[in-house]
């Protein structure tokens, strides 16, 4: 019987590992190996597996993807050893992105607005000193405008005030 740890670490051991690639997959797998170390690799089906990946809801889903790929290379690996004879999470599909978490998967191109663009913009909201600021601070910040109103919301909760 061979053991989830016993595996991953066969797994990690593996000759031409780069470091980085190294670090990434030891801290992928170790929170499976604390949930799943001791069990025999036999046992660890396509459900198991499942619902420890949809217990990752704390993760981006760039991560989670990432946690996905980690242990499908890991059961391939055992299947390619001979440790077993199938994968239990080939073919599985991956988790989509949130949108209450801001995440997207579009390939559309960034496009920015050019000079005579911004001028444009800048004298539309100049009389508006509040729509003027936000305006200013995503542009020369680069920051979304989520990413803006979490800290605003985060400055003013329980201040009484409106976000």
């Amino acid at each position: 019987m061979m053991t989830l740890a016993a595996l991953a670490t066969k797994f990690l051991e593996r000759p031409g590992l780069a470091k980085s690639t190294l670090r990434s997959y030891q801290s992928t797998i170790i929170p499976l190996l604390k949930e799943y170390g001791r069990w025999s690799i036999e046992i660890i089906d396509r459900q198991v597996l499942m619902e420890y990946l949809n217990h990752l809801t704390d993760v981006s889903y760039t991560t989670h993807h990432r946690h996905q790929a980690v242990i499908t290379a890991l059961f391939s690996f055992a299947v390619d050893r001979g440790y077993l004879k199938s994968n239990p999470v080939a073919g599985l599909t991956r988790r989509k992105p949130s949108r209450e978490k801001g995440e997207h998967t579009t390939d559309e191109a960034v496009r920015y607005l050019t000079p005579y663009q911004l001028s444009i913009l800048y004298r539309v909201i100049k009389k508006d000193v509040r729509l003027s600021a936000l305006v200013r601070l995503l542009h020369t910040s680069g920051a979304r405008i989520a990413e803006v109103l979490v800290v605003h919301q985060a400055n003013f909760a329980g201040s009484g005030r409106r976000v």
